[in-house]
C-alpha cells in the first residue's frame, strides 16, 4: 500500500496465501496430528493453491504426502487396515469428484480406519453454496471424522491484497484495483487473471481504456471467464446477460421476466450487486459478456425488447433508465422490433432520448448525443434534448452553437428542475469558455421571461462562488457562497457546491477549523438518513476531495477519509460509471498521494487519471491534474518527466483563470528546485505569491507557500558564496531561453517548433511560462527583454 514498491514480474505466480479463511500451517498441523481435512469452495475460490500450499508445509515438516489428481489411481492397499508399526499414509486428494467410486471408497475406509490422513477438496454450486463432495467423503464430516474448510469469497480487503501479491503494490491505480476486484466476483482465479491482464495493458500503454477491453480469446483470463461461467445454468445465464446488457436495471423491473429466486442466487454470489435503495443491479462485467456469448442467438435481445415494448405501450408500468437507453438505441438502429418513438407518448418519447443522449454525452460520445437528439428534435422538441445537444457540441467545440442550444429556448415554458439544470451547464460553460458570455446574458434571459424563481437564480451565485474561487478571490467567494446557504429556496446541489466553495474560501482565509466543520455539514446533506449511505456518488468523492485539500491547508486532515474513499470508489466500479471513475481517480490521487505525502501514490493516481479524464466530461480538470502529477514527479527527482506533463498541458486553458497560473508557478517551483535552479525556482515562486496577492490580497501567503519560501531561502543562502549566474540564467530555463531568443528573431511558434523539433503546444508553454517569469506583457517584450539581458551579459564579459 502507500510507501510501499514491491514490484512483481506480471505472470509469475505468487505463492503467497492470502485471507483469514485458510491458514495453511494450522490446516498442516491437523493432519500431521492425525485429522483429516475436507477443503470446499466455489470454483475458482483457490481449493488447489490452498492445497499446494499445505503440502509444502507438510514437505517442511519432513512429512511426504502422496498428492493425487484427477486421471491418477489411489494407492494399492489403501483401504486395507492400519500395519503395526507403519506411519499413516498423508494423502492430498484435489478435486475429489473426479475419481471413481472404488478409489473414494478405498480413500474413505483409509480416513475411517486411520491408515491414511486425508486432505480433501471438493466444489460447492456457485449459487446454492450446496456441497459437491461424493456422498461417500461428505460423511467423513458429517460423522466427525474430518474437519470441514469452507473457502469464502474475497472480501475487497483481501482482494486488494491478493491483487498487490500477483502484480506488486506499484503497479495498478486505486480505481483500476476496485474495478479488479468488483469484476473478480471474490474469485480468486478470476481475479488472479483480471490483475494480470489489467497490468499488462497498463505497461503496454494505447488510448483504449482497460476497463472497456474484453478478454482475448485463447488467454488465461478468456478460460478463467469460461470456468466461471459453466457452473451457471441457462436462466441463470440469462439473468447475467441481461443485467450486462441493461447495467442498473431495477431489481422490481427485471423480476418480470426472471424468477426472484434467480436474482437472489446470483446476487448472493455476488456476481450481481445491489446499490441505492431501488435495488439497482449491476453484474460483474466479463461474466455478463461471457454469460451472453454462451446464450443461443437472440435470446437476450427477445426479452430486452419485451421489456422495452412494456414500459412503452403498458400504462402504469413505470419507466427505467437501462431499458430507456436500450428502447433509444433500438430506435438508432431502425429496429422494428419495438414501437417506433411516433407510437410513443410525446413526454415519454423525450424522456426516453433525452435519457440515451445523456448517457452517451458521459462516455464521451458526442456523435452518438447529437443521433439521438436528433432522433427527437425530428418529431417535437424537449428541454432535455437541447441541453444534452449543448454538451456534445461543447465536446466538439462548437462552442457558438453550444449556447444557441440553451439560448434559443423560452425559460419561462421550461420546468424549474429542468431550468435549474440548463442554468448550471450554461453558467459553467462561461467557467470553461465563455466565448465572450457572461452571467449577466442568462440573467438578461431569465428576466426577459419574467423568471423570478430563487432556486434557478441561486445557480447564478453559485457559479460567482466557483469563479471567485478559480481567480483566488477567497473573499468574494465565500461572501457569494454564504449568499446561497441562507437561501430557503436553494437547491440541494447548489448548497452542497456553495459548502464546498465556502469551506476551501474559510480554510485559504487562515480559518481551517471553520472550513472542515462546513465541510462535514455537507456531508451530512449527502447522507441518507435512514442507512447513512451517501446519496449522491460523485457529491461523495467531491467532499474526499476538498476534505483532503482543506485538511493540508489547515493542517489537519480528517480522519476515515481512506475508508470513506475506498467504498465510493468501489461503488463506482459497481456501476461502471466512467465519470464517477474519472473523479474517484482524481479524488485517490489528492487524499491518498497529494494529502498524505506519498508522491509515488500521487503520481500513479494522477496518471491514471489524466488518462481517463481525456476521455469523458472530466477534462476541465486537466491541467490541476496535470500540475499534480507533474509536482509529485519533480519530487520524485523524476525532472525531465514532470517537464513532459508540464509541457502537455492546454496553455490556454491556463489563461482562463488564476488559479491554473498559480498551480502552474507552484509546479515549474517544484521541478526548478528539483534540477537544482534556485534562480528559476525563486522567479517561480515571486510569481506564484504575486499571483495570490492580486486574486485576495487580504489572504496573505498560505501555510504551504510560507514553506516553499522558508526552504528556498535556507536553500539560497547556503549555496549563496557559490552562485555567480546572470539575472536571465537565475529566471529562465535553457530551454525557456532558446525559444525566447527565437521569439526576438520574429519567429512564429510554428516555425520556432519545426527548428527545435517540439509541438506547438510544447513552444506555447514555454513562451508562457518564460512571460509570467520576466513579466513580460507580450510576444515582443518577452523577446526584448531577453535579447537586451544578453547583450548585457555579453558586455560585461567584455565580449563586445
Amino acid at each position: 500500500m502507500p510507501g510501499t514498491a514491491r514490484r512483481r514480474v506480471v505472470g509469475a505466480p505468487s505463492e503467497e496465501v492470502v485471507g483469514l479463511d485458510r491458514d495453511p500451517t494450522e490446516i498442516a498441523e491437523l493432519l500431521a496430528t492425525g485429522g483429516s481435512v475436507v477443503i470446499v469452495g466455489v470454483p475458482g475460490s483457490g481449493k488447489s493453491h490452498l492445497a499446494r500450499a499445505v503440502t509444502a508445509e507438510l514437505r517442511r515438516r519432513d512429512l511426504e504426502p502422496v498428492v493425487l489428481r484427477p486421471g491418477q489411481r489411489a494407492p494399492e492397499g489403501l483401504g486395507e487396515h492400519p500395519v503395526p508399526g507403519v506411519p499413516p499414509l498423508v494423502l492430498v486428494v484435489d478435486d475429489a469428484r473426479s475419481f471413481d467410486e472404488p478409489d473414494l471408497e478405498a480413500i474413505s475406509r483409509a480416513a475411517y480406519t486411520g491408515r491414511a490422513r486425508v486432505l480433501l477438496t471438493a466444489e460447492t454450486d456457485p449459487c446454492t453454496q450446496a456441497s459437491g463432495l461424493p456422498p461417500v467423503l461428505a460423511q467423513l464430516w458429517l460423522d466427525g471424522a474430518a474437519v470441514r474448510h469452507d473457502l469464502q469469497l474475497l472480501d475487497d480487503v483481501t482482494a486488494d491484497q491478493l491483487i498487490s501479491c500477483v502484480v506488486g503494490d506499484d503497479v495498478l491505480d486505486s480505481v483500476t484495483r476496485a474495478v479488479v476486484t468488483q469484476r473478480s466476483a471474490g474469485n480468486r482465479m478470476l481475479l488472479r487473471e483480471l490483475a494480470l491482464d489489467a497490468a499488462e495493458a497498463q505497461r503496454g500503454g494505447g488510448h483504449e481504456p482497460w476497463e472497456t477491453r474484453r478478454a482475448r480469446a485463447g488467454s488465461r483470463l478468456a478460460d478463467a471467464l469460461r470456468t466461471v461461467v459453466d457452473g451457471y445454468d441457462e436462466e441463470q445465464k440469462l439473468a447475467l446477460a441481461l443485467v450486462g446488457r441493461l447495467d442498473g436495471i431495477e431489481y422490481s423491473t427485471l423480476s418480470r421476466v426472471v424468477r426472484p429466486a434467480v436474482l437472489d442466487a446470483l446476487i448472493g454470489r455476488r456476481v450481481l450487486r445491489e446499490t441505492g435503495p431501488h435495488r439497482l443491479l449491476h453484474a460483474t462485467a466479463p461474466i455478463a459478456q461471457e454469460a451472453d456469448h454462451r446464450l443461443p442467438p437472440g435470446r437476450v435481445d427477445a426479452v430486452v425488447d419485451e421489456l422495452i415494448g412494456r414500459m412503452l405501450t403498458q400504462p402504469g408500468v413505470g419507466t427505467s433508465e437501462p431499458v430507456m437507453r436500450a428502447a433509444a438505441a433500438a430506435w438508432h438502429s431502425g429496429s422494428d422490433s419495438v414501437p417506433s418513438p411516433g407510437e410513443v407518448d410525446p413526454s415519454l418519447r423525450g424522456e426516453v432520448l433525452g435519457t440515451a443522449a445523456a448517457a452517451a454525452n458521459a462516455e464521451g460520445r458526442a456523435g452518438l448525443a447529437l443521433d439521438y437528439v436528433a432522433l427527437g428534435f425530428a418529431v417535437d422538441g424537449h428541454p432535455a434534448l437541447n441541453l444534452e445537444a449543448s454538451r456534445a457540441l461543447a465536446r466538439l467545440h462548437e462552442i457558438d452553437e453550444a449556447y444557441a442550444q440553451i439560448s434559443r429556448l423560452d425559460p419561462a415554458t421550461v420546468p424549474v428542475p429542468e431550468l435549474r439544470r440548463l442554468v448550471r451547464w450554461w453558467a459553467s460553460m462561461i467557467a470553461w469558455n465563455p466565448a465572450g458570455q457572461t452571467l449577466a446574458d442568462i440573467e438578461e434571459w431569465l428576466a426577459a421571461a419574467g423568471v423570478t424563481d430563487r432556486s434557478v437564480l441561486c445557480e447564478l451565485d453559485v457559479q460567482r462562488a466557483e469563479e471567485c474561487y478559480l481567480d483566488l478571490d477567497w473573499t468574494g467567494g465565500e461572501r457569494n457562497a454564504l449568499r446561497v446557504l441562507a437561501e430557503p429556496e436553494a437547491g440541494t446541489l447548489a448548497r452542497l457546491r456553495a459548502s464546498v466553495v465556502a469551506s476551501m474560501c474559510a480554510a485559504q482565509l487562515g480559518r481551517g477549523s471553520d472550513g472542515l466543520a462546513m465541510l462535514a455539514r455537507a456531508e451530512r446533506i449527502n447522507r441518507d438518513p435512514v442507512t447513512s449511505r451517501p446519496v449522491s456518488l460523485r457529491t461523495e468523492l467531491v467532499l474526499i476531495c476538498f476534505q483532503a485539500f482543506t485538511g493540508v491547508i489547515a493542517t489537519s486532515v480528517p480522519p476515515h477519509l481512506d475508508a470513506r474513499l475506498r467504498f465510493a470508489v468501489g461503488v463506482a466500479a459497481q456501476r461502471k460509471d466512467r465519470s464517477g471513475l474519472a473523479l474517484a481517480g482524481i479524488v485517490s490521487g489528492v487524499a491518498l498521494g497529494f494529502a498524505a505525502g506519498d508522491d509515488a501514490r500521487a503520481e500513479l493516481e494522477f496518471g491514471a487519471a489524466i488518462d481517463r479524464i481525456d476521455r469523458i466530461e472530466f477534462a476541465v480538470f486537466r491541467p490541476l491534474v496535470g500540475n499534480l502529477r507533474a509536482s509529485a514527479l519533480a519530487r520524485l527527482g523524476r525532472v525531465a518527466e514532470a517537464r513532459q506533463v508540464l509541457d502537455e498541458i492546454d496553455i490556454e486553458q491556463l489563461r482562463a483563470h488564476r488559479l491554473f497560473r498559480y498551480s502552474r508557478h507552484i509546479v515549474e517551483y517544484d521541478i526548478a528546485v528539483a534540477a537544482g535552479e534556485l534562480g528559476t525556482a525563486e522567479a517561480a515562486l515571486v510569481a506564484a505569491e504575486a499571483e495570490r496577492a492580486a486574486g485576495d490580497a487580504m489572504a496573505g501567503p498560505s501555510v504551504t507557500d510560507r514553506k516553499r519560501r522558508q526552504s528556498l531561502d535556507r536553500t539560497i543562502d547556503a549555496l549563496a558564496p557559490a552562485r555567480s549566474e546572470s539575472p536571465a540564467d537565475r529566471v529562465l530555463t535553457e530551454r525557456e531561453h532558446e525559444i525566447a531568443l527565437l521569439v526576438a528573431g520574429r519567429l512564429s511558434n510554428k516555425e520556432i517548433a519545426q527548428q527545435l523539433f517540439l509541438s506547438v503546444r510544447t513552444v506555447e508553454s514555454h513562451i508562457y511560462a518564460a512571460r509570467g517569469k520576466l513579466g513580460a506583457g507580450s510576444r515582443r517584450e518577452l523577446g526584448d527583454r531577453v535579447r537586451e539581458q544578453d547583450a548585457r551579459d555579453r558586455v560585461a564579459d567584455g565580449r563586445l
